[in-house]
């Protein structure tokens, strides 16, 4: 092979090596998953490129195809449909910015990579040197978490900080950490089960183990029961395959390695995260809220029954179908990106055409296995060919309860495409593809490469000088310099709506400080442009209730510094974001408090009982409405409040801490009556949730 093509395939090698431990603090959305996106998509296009000018130049290199990439390209297809009939094309191709996997812009990154793969492994040796990286990679990020555990370096991500519950990598959240290493963990087991060399033998026992002690810390469920599962499956099935003295002792030593490790995460004196997780209530708890979002995506798949509501558009059509029963859960407020169910998720957004596709291509990874496994002779190489399917397959039970994170996807489709590679006899001349066909595939790839290599760019480009808006605004204090960042984000990315909604919040920051020092100031015309700003905002999305709250908080906050003409905008914008999230009891809840700043009295005390109907534990809203009648002296209404409250049948741990909120507001009243009704309710929720062990 040239040397271009020789620079293209270690390009691939260098990005696979480097995309798991890829941070960037400029982005402070996505610090994790967005830069991961970034740089797989441009060194999988680059590679593209150099591959391509290989082509022209060395005659010798040839197209080759192999089973799968067969079956994955109908996922590929049926995704690209599931795209252009999407109510959301935007958010389709480029998916959640926090979670970006599975978005059509990935899908073909992936694909495209795996096509590169086929192309650039000519040798045995290549293979090699895939498994070299993905070991290498496996054991620094565990090793990576191992030393998070005992205190090293650490990502402080929603809140956690406690080392000895979870262990984070670079990877943001403890499920995604778990996932890449469970996923890659089966590429070492099988390379130590599959090499004669007792050297390499002992290293990758070491590699094995650091793995385990990673996931077990990262105090992620699913992954580690997976994980175990297989680990210990594999080496079962040699030994029972290979019964020779020298073949049990090597598989003997590789579950001794796995008994180990468990005692060792056991026998810690630290709080125990797995054992405190695996407790029936915690399961149960943390099962009922799955369920209640499984059966709202089979809602979303009703209707879009064949294509699905569009790639990674799930979270948008959740709120449309959410009913008040969703509220009752502990995290009814978080946004679910994902259907914590990859089958459930792939239903939702591409229809029952692309989960067939999915299970088809799961199917040929399940049957190639078996074959693998019940072959009377097993062959030296079959044990890595297992353990690329055996990476596949753990994706697939873990993400059953979970979902796809950038890497976990792009192995997904990358495993099942080295063991067809695998397969081949790389001394067998590969028909040769006519050169005008060449040519016209480096025009296509070229083309895509400068489209979609300009795009990720400016995506990329934009999102930062967002960044860098927020910064200087909330750091510095500087509007200007924060309208000037966000002025380039919306310049370069105009169809964003977060970037023209972002501007809005400083042209109210302006308004605002104009309206101190000069109240007389005609402020009309900083009206009408933050009215066309915002609602530019919400034309780039219309169904997005975050959109429309966005705008009427603005607005709200307008009206607080008695700017009359902002208050009908506030009111439209809580009411139309409440008809595409109808069971979220914020609409009414800060149409409420709009509604107290204008003096409308009866219409507030009517929304903040919408409110706690649509959640009966909302503690803000009781707030508002005891604050109210208090100050009215109204102590019957104030009793009915107290009444209500202890009556309660569930308080979610979210909720609670609201509770004490409306606790200490009423201590401060001097209000010992609601007082003493209100803190036994408090008591008894806490010590529920306290034996539940639920932070």
């Amino acid at each position: 092979m040239k040397i271009v093509a020789q620079i293209a395939k270690y390009i691939i090698l260098l990005t696979l090596l480097i995309t798991p431990f890829l941070v960037c603090g400029y982005n402070e959305q996505s610090p994790f998953e967005l830069i991961k996106l970034v740089i797989a998509s441009m060194g999988t296009l680059l590679a593209g490129v150099l591959f391509l000018i290989s082509l022209v130049k060395e005659d010798k290199i040839t197209i080759r195809w192999n089973s799968g990439l067969t079956f994955l390209t109908p996922v590929l297809l049926i995704t690209a449909l599931s795209y252009y009939f999407s109510n959301n094309r935007f958010d389709s191709f480029w998916g959640n910015i926090n979670i970006p996997s599975d978005s059509l812009l990935f899908t073909m990154i992936c694909y495209l990579l795996c096509f590169l793969v086929t192309q650039l492994v000519r040798e045995e040796s290549d293979l090699k040197k895939f498994n070299f990286v993905l070991i290498g990679a496996s054991f620094f990020l565990g090793g990576y978490g191992v030393i998070q555990h005992f205190g090293g370096d650490w990502v402080d991500w929603w809140g956690y900080r406690q080392m000895h519950l979870n262990a984070y990598g670079t990877i943001g959240q403890a499920v995604g950490f778990a996932s890449i290493l469970g996923t890659l963990l089966p590429i070492s087991v099988a390379a130590y089960l599959g090499t004669k060399n007792k050297g390499l033998r002992i290293v990758l026992l070491a590699v094995v183990f650091v793995v385990i002690m990673g996931i077990m810390y990262s105090g992620s469920r699913m992954p580690t029961v997976v994980s175990l599962g297989f680990s210990i499956l594999i080496p079962l099935v040699y030994a029972i395959k290979n019964r020779t003295k020298t073949e049990l002792k090597k598989a003997g030593l590789l579950l001794l390695v796995i008994l180990i490790s468990q005692a060792a995460y056991y026998a810690e004196p630290n709080r125990n995260a797995l054992a405190q997780k695996f407790k029936p209530q915690v399961v149960s708890t943390g099962f009922k809220e799955r369920i209640q979002v499984w059966n709202d995506a089979f809602k979303i798949w009703q209707k879009y029954p064949y294509l699905g509501t569009g790639p990674e558009h799930f979270a948008l059509e959740l709120k449309l179908v959410n009913t008040p029963e969703f509220n009752t859960n502990q995290n009814w407020g978080l946004y679910w990106h994902k259907a914590h169910n990859h089958l459930i998720h792939f239903l939702a957004t591409v229809g029952i055409f692309g989960l067939l596709a999915h299970l088809v291509f799961a199917g040929f990874v399940g049957f190639s296995a078996l074959r693998i496994i019940f072959k009377k002779q097993n062959e030296d190489g079959d044990w890595q060919k297992l353990g690329y399917l055996i990476g596949y397959s753990f994706l697939f039970f873990a993400n059953l309860t979970a979902f796809n994170f950038i890497l976990t996807q792009l192995y997904s489709f990358l495993f099942p495409v080295l063991y067809a590679i695998s397969t081949w006899k790389f001394k067998d001349i590969q028909p040769r593809v006519p050169r005008f066909l060449n040519i016209l595939n480096i025009a296509l790839i070229s083309i895509m490469f400068v489209l979609f290599g300009h795009e990720i760019y400016q995506y990329w480009n934009a999102d930062r000088y967002f960044s860098l808006s927020r910064r200087a605004l909330e750091g510095d204090k500087d509007i200007g310099k924060a309208i000037e960042h966000i002025n380039r984000a919306v310049a370069i990315k105009e169809t964003d709506c977060r970037f023209y909604l972002r501007k809005s919040s400083l042209i109210t920051s302006v308004i605002k400080y104009q309206a101190r020092i000069n109240p007389s100031m005609n402020l009309e015309p900083a009206l009408m442009e933050l009215d066309a700003y915002t609602m530019f905002g919400v034309n780039c999305d219309p169904k997005n209730p975050e959109s429309w709250f966005y705008r009427a908080r603005l607005f709200s906050d307008l009206y607080e510094v008695k700017i009359e003409k902002s208050i009908e905008r506030a009111e439209k914008g809580y009411i139309e974001g409440a008809k595409f999230s109808p069971a979220n009891p914020i609409f009414p809840y800060n149409l409420g408090l709009l509604y107290w700043v204008a003096g409308r009295w009866v219409a507030f005390i009517n929304r903040m009982n919408d409110a706690i109907a649509l959640k009966p534990d909302y503690f803000l809203a009781y707030q508002q409405l005891y604050d109210f009648y208090y100050r009215e002296k109204n102590q019957q209404e104030v009793d009915n409040l107290t009444a209500r409250i202890s009556t309660m049948k569930f308080v979610s741990p979210d909720s609670l801490r609201d509770l004490l909120n409306l606790i200490q507001f009423v201590r401060e009243k001097g209000d010992m009556k609601t007082l003493n009704g209100l803190v036994p309710v408090y008591n008894k929720w806490s010590e529920f949730h306290s034996a539940l062990n639920v932070k």
